[in-house]
């Protein structure tokens, strides 16, 4: 039974997460939080692990994990209440979600990459991906990623 409703939700993730083709070109930096990127000398299992762990430190849930080919995908957290103009309509149908498609692969020259693509929802429904482009704050998406990175990092 918990294996259907894992597939289950598994499937409605992949389907409103936008998949991520990342170059594998070497970073000057480990991270590059203006474009969602983290690089590691650490092994592809213990960035693997990190990742993992800085994910649930941040209170989302992994509902995909595919270990060989390094993706890894959350079921959607609330980030933000949105107002309750109409008392026929539940709050959540306004406020706003975060998901996150995580890819960690191997750089030509040897080191592991992550590549952390946020994914917005209003509701159930999916927000533009220029919802959830680079902006500042800690609040922004570049803090999250600066967060989650630190995090990932602090793992490993």
């Amino acid at each position: 039974m918990r294996t259907k409703i894992l597939q289950t939700l598994t499937c409605a993730v992949l389907s409103s997460v936008v998949c991520v083709s990342a170059g594998t070109s070497p970073r000057s930096s480990s991270t590059d939080e203006s474009n969602g990127t983290f690089v590691s000398d650490a092994s592809r299992d213990k960035v693997h692990s990190a990742v993992l762990r800085a994910l649930e430190q941040q209170g989302y849930t992994v509902v995909f994990d595919n270990g060989p080919t390094g993706e890894l995908a959350t079921i959607r957290k609330l980030v933000a209440r949105g107002p309750v103009d109409d008392p026929t309509r539940p709050a959540d149908a306004t406020s706003i979600f975060r998901a996150y498609q995580i890819r960690i692969h191997g750089l030509p020259d040897g080191r592991i990459e992550v590549v952390a693509t946020p994914r917005l929802f209003q509701g159930e429904r999916p927000l533009s991906p220029d919802a959830a482009a680079p902006d500042d704050g800690s609040e922004g998406q570049r803090g999250r990623w600066k967060e989650l990175f630190r995090q990932v990092q602090a793992g490993l």
